[in-house]
């Protein structure tokens, strides 16, 4: 189905969300990878409504396995570009560095975009004096700093993109930071088995009406 629906969004208020996915779980294991672990995320902070779900699963679907430049794995923080070329570029990056680690089979992806907005005020590293969160590979800086401000009750922070020139990412670090994402267009990334070769934009079959 395209957009995907994620199960009880809008239908269940945020304070219950904790109940009623746990009940859930018991009887069906292949709703923890959607669910994730909610207890991550503050009550106040959850989403709920429709479409809500491409938000919350950063915060809930994390892994000390999966780190990331503001966050050591034991949280969660929602990336987003600015741009759809950027956007593009961090995610082929990313895609590419999983890809090869996990020795794949030439084949592709397919990926939806997200458009949203900013809906909190973010703290802003994209000035001079952040360089040493701005590193291609070594995100132990980043780390510390997402986590002090996390701790501060941050919503998160602006900086620029080190995959894409020009280009500039948020990381939320609470949900309520952006709005609910609108679905846009599918995105194929071609992998060869070595590297990402070709990005383009998936032009999907609908049914005929009847």
């Amino acid at each position: 189905m395209h957009p995907p629906v994620a199960l009880f969004e809008g239908l269940v208020a945020p304070e219950r969300m904790a109940e009623v996915f746990e009940l859930e779980a018991i009887t069906n294991d292949r709703l923890r990878e959607p669910v994730g672990r909610l207890h991550l995320v503050r009550p106040e902070d959850r989403l709920s409504a429709p479409g809500a779900s491409p938000v919350m699963s950063a915060f809930t679907q994390v892994s000390v396995h999966r780190p990331s430049r503001f966050s050591d794995g034991t949280y969660g923080v929602h990336y987003v570009g600015r741009s759809l070329e950027t956007a593009i570029s961090e995610t082929r990056h990313h895609r590419e560095r999983f890809m090869a680690a996990t020795a794949e089979a030439p084949g592709e992806l397919d990926l939806q975009v997200y458009v949203g907005e900013v809906a909190r005020p973010l703290h802003d590293l994209r000035g001079a004096g952040f360089e040493d969160l701005h590193t291609a590979h070594d995100w132990r800086a980043g780390q510390r700093c997402g986590w002090r401000l996390r701790a501060k009750g941050s919503w998160g922070v602006v900086y620029r993109s080190v995959r894409h020139t020009g280009g500039e990412c948020i990381g939320a670090l609470r949900p309520p930071a952006v709005t609910i994402p609108r679905p846009s267009i599918h995105l194929g990334y071609v992998w060869d088995g070595e590297r990402i070769i070709r990005v383009y934009h998936k032009r999907l079959l609908t049914p005929h009406p009847r």
